[in-house]
Formats: structure tokens, C-alpha cells, sequence
């Protein structure tokens, strides 16, 4: 992976609250209130089980909704976080970021249709990172979202 889509995963992820610090869990979709009950089980090479928090929230924007899912990997002093989300009916877009292994992030966009997964290039990673840099500036608060069956299982695959 080159150094510019990494920095561009890292920044998106950061802007919805996703860092690898103190901060993670005081703002954006990390905030306490939007933490779900249930947990995305994960099974590690080792063969043991470990429960993963579930962060969902939606944005409003004039007549559009982005819906959001957000799971917090971390393993240890392993940042990792999975951030999936829908703007109104667009396919789903994927974003993965590991903190210690930069070659494992990724940016994928669902095809449903087709059940494949496609790398976006240069220009859609820019405009997605303007879009979210622009929610951060205009202040939007992520209110609680419930309708988050098709991120869920989106994010079951990946993991």
C-alpha cells in the first residue's frame, strides 16, 4: 500500500473518532451513547474468541443519510479499526486500518449485486476524505442509527 491511501484510511477513521489514543470513545461515532449492545465475535489464529464493541450512528445531511458502523479491532497495543458505511442507497464502502501493519489497511467498496469488492482509485480515496473532513468542519453530530443489518453483515465477512 502506498503511503498516501494510508494516511488518507487514517485520517477518514480519525474524523469519525477512531484513533489510536486516549481520545477513542469521547467523539464522533466513538461517543459512549452510540455503543450497541451486541459484540462482533472474532476467532484468531490461535483459536481464541474475543468480543469487538460496535459503535453505529447516522448523519443527516438536507435529505441524505449516511449510516455508519464502527468496530473497534484493537488487540492488546494493536490499533485496528472497521469502518463500514452507506450514504442513502450507494454501495456499501469499507475502510480497515491497522496501526502496525499499514500493508493490511485497506479501502473496499461493496458490490452487493455481485458479491465483489472494489479498490477504488486515487480520486474516489480524495473525495471520500473531503466529504469526511467537510462533516467534521460543519460540526455534524451522529445521531443513533438502528438500521444497520446490511453494514453489519458486511463487516461478518471481512472478519
Amino acid at each position: 500500500m502506498d503511503n498516501l491511501t494510508f494516511e488518507t484510511i487514517k485520517r477518514i477513521t480519525a474524523d469519525v473518532g477512531a484513533v489510536p489514543n486516549d481520545s477513542f470513545g469521547i467523539r464522533g461515532l466513538t461517543s459512549e451513547g452510540l455503543l450497541l449492545q451486541k459484540r462482533l465475535s472474532v476467532r484468531y489464529d490461535d483459536k481464541e474468541v474475543l468480543e469487538h464493541d460496535i459503535y453505529s450512528g447516522k448523519l443527516q445531511l438536507e435529505k441524505s443519510e449516511l449510516r455508519a458502523l464502527l468496530v473497534n479491532l484493537t488487540v492488546d497495543d494493536e490499533y485496528e479499526f472497521l469502518f463500514v458505511f452507506r450514504f442513502d442507497l450507494m454501495p456499501i464502502h469499507v475502510i480497515r486500518v491497522i496501526y502496525g501493519r499499514p500493508e493490511d489497511s485497506f479501502i473496499r467498496i461493496y458490490n452487493d449485486e455481485k458479491d465483489t469488492w472494489i479498490v477504488p482509485g486515487v480520486a474516489m480515496n480524495a473525495g471520500l476524505l473531503v466529504s469526511f473532513e467537510k462533516f467534521v468542519s460543519w460540526g455534524l453530530l451522529w445521531d443513533e442509527c438502528k438500521n444497520t443489518n446490511d453494514l453489519y453483515n458486511v463487516a461478518v465477512k471481512l472478519v
